[in-house]
C-alpha cells in the first residue's frame, strides 16, 4: 500500500522538542517480508474476534525472540534462548501460563518451545483463539500428550478435534493440570492442522475456524492499514518481534484502531505506537496531544536512558490519517530481563490509564 505522508507536525510540534519530527515521503513503499508471518495468521483469524471494546490481537515471532536472546548471551544475558523467546515474544495470554512449567514443558504438551515459530492470540470476551505456527509441522508427540491430559478425540467431519471440558467457557479450578486449559481447568478445543495448532475455548469458535466462511481479519481495512505501516522504512530497519492491536476506543475516542509494535535491529530496539483515525481533525488532535504529553512525561525516562522519541504522521492510500510515536533505545541486556524499554514504557502508560487520559 502506498503511503502519502501529511506534515501535521508543522502545526503542532512544540519548538522545544527537537526530537519530534514529521517525515515526508514521495516514493511508493514496496512491501517487505517482515509482516508475512503476521499476515498468514491474521488470514486464519475470524474478523469477529476484532469487533467490540474488549477485542485484542497479539502476535509474537519466537524465532526473532530466540535470535535476540542468543545475541544477549554475548552481552550479559544469563537465561537460555527458549526462556528469552518466551519472555520477549510470546503473547502474554500464554507466556504467563508457560513460564512456570518451562522445565517440564515437552512432557506436558508434546513439543519443545523451540519448535514454535510464531503465535497469534485473539481475545474478544468471552471468546479466545490461539494459533501456534510450527517450524515444520505439529509434532506427532502432541496427540499422545493431549490424550495423557484427559482430552477426548472427536471427529468433526474430516477434522479430528481434541476436546477437554464439554461445556464452552467452563472452568474447573480443582483441575490445574492441563496446560492448554491455562492451568485453571478452562474448556479447550484443539485442532492439529499441518503446521498449525489451533486452540479455542468454545465449540463455536473452533467450528468457525474449520468452516472458514466468514470475514477474516485480513479483510478489515483499518487493521490492515496499520499492518502495512509495519512494512514502511520510515519505521526503521529490523525484524518484527511482537505486535498488538486494540480497537481505537480502548485508547482514544479519536482513534479507530491502535497498534503497539516491537522491532529488533541488532542491539537496537524500536517501539511503535500507531493510531489510525477516521478524519484528519481527529488525527491532528491525537498528534497534538501526543506531542505535548510524551516529552514531559514518559519520554523523559527514555531520554535519560539514552533513547530517542519521534512522532510521524501520514495518510494511507484510502485517505485514512494515522499518527505514530517511535521510540528507539539501545538494548541493555539485564541478567534476567529481556524487554524493549520503549514498548515497556508505552504499555505501562496504557495499563495505568495515563495514555488514555492524555489522548481523550
Amino acid at each position: 500500500m502506498t503511503l502519502h505522508v501529511m506534515n501535521f507536525l508543522k502545526t503542532f510540534r512544540p519548538a522545544a522538542f527537537g526530537i519530534f519530527a514529521a517525515i515526508s515521503l514521495t516514493a511508493p513503499i514496496e512491501a517487505q517480508s517482515r509482516t508475512d508471518a503476521l499476515r498468514d495468521l491474521l488470514a486464519e483469524t475470524p474478523a469477529a474476534m476484532f469487533d467490540g471494546p474488549s477485542a485484542h490481537l497479539e502476535f509474537g515471532d519466537l524465532s526473532i525472540g530466540r535470535q535476540i536472546a542468543a545475541l544477549g548471551l554475548l552481552h550479559g544475558y544469563h537465561q537460555d534462548t527458549d526462556f528469552g523467546a518466551l519472555a520477549r515474544t510470546m503473547p502474554v495470554f500464554w507466556g504467563e501460563n508457560f513460564a512456570p512449567i518451562l522445565d517440564e514443558f515437552p512432557e506436558r504438551v508434546g513439543f519443545e518451545l523451540s519448535q514454535i515459530d510464531t503465535v497469534l492470540v485473539a481475545q474478544n470476551l468471552p471468546e479466545n483463539l490461539s494459533l501456534f505456527n510450527f517450524d515444520v509441522r505439529v509434532p506427532l508427540t502432541v496427540a499422545p500428550a493431549l490424550q495423557q491430559a484427559s482430552y477426548s478425540l472427536q471427529q468433526w467431519g474430516d477434522h479430528p478435534i481434541w476436546i477437554r471440558g464439554e461445556e464452552d467457557f467452563s472452568i474447573s479450578l480443582r483441575d490445574r493440570t492441563d496446560v492448554f486449559g491455562r492451568r485453571m481447568g478452562a474448556s479447550s478445543r484443539i485442532w492439529l492442522d499441518n503446521d498449525l495448532l489451533r486452540h479455542s475455548a468454545s465449540t463455536a469458535m473452533m467450528e468457525e475456524m474449520i468452516i472458514h466462511d466468514s470475514l477474516r481479519t485480513t479483510e478489515l481495512p483499518g487493521l490492515m492499514a496499520l499492518v502495512s505501516l509495519l512494512d514502511g522504512d520510515y519505521l526503521g530497519a529490523g525484524d518484527l518481534a511482537t505486535v498488538q492491536f486494540y480497537p481505537g476506543a480502548a485508547i482514544s475516542e479519536a482513534a479507530q484502531t491502535v497498534m503497539f509494535a516491537d522491532f529488533a535491529d541488532g542491539l537496537t530496539d524500536r517501539a511503535v505506537l500507531a493510531l489510525l483515525s477516521d478524519t484528519a481533525l481527529e488525527a491532528l488532535t491525537l498528534q497534538r496531544d501526543l506531542s505535548l504529553y510524551w516529552p514531559t512525561g514518559p519520554g523523559q525516562h527514555i531520554s535519560e536512558a539514552g533513547g530517542t522519541s519521534e512522532v510521524i504522521s501520514g495518510v494511507t492510500e484510502d485517505a485514512r490519517p494515522w499518527v505514530a510515536l517511535i521510540v528507539e533505545t539501545t538494548r541493555d541486556y539485564d541478567p534476567a530481563v529481556l524487554r524493549n524499554l520503549g514498548l515497556h514504557v508505552m504499555l505501562t502508560e496504557m495499563y495505568r490509564g495515563e495514555l488514555q487520559a492524555r489522548l481523550n
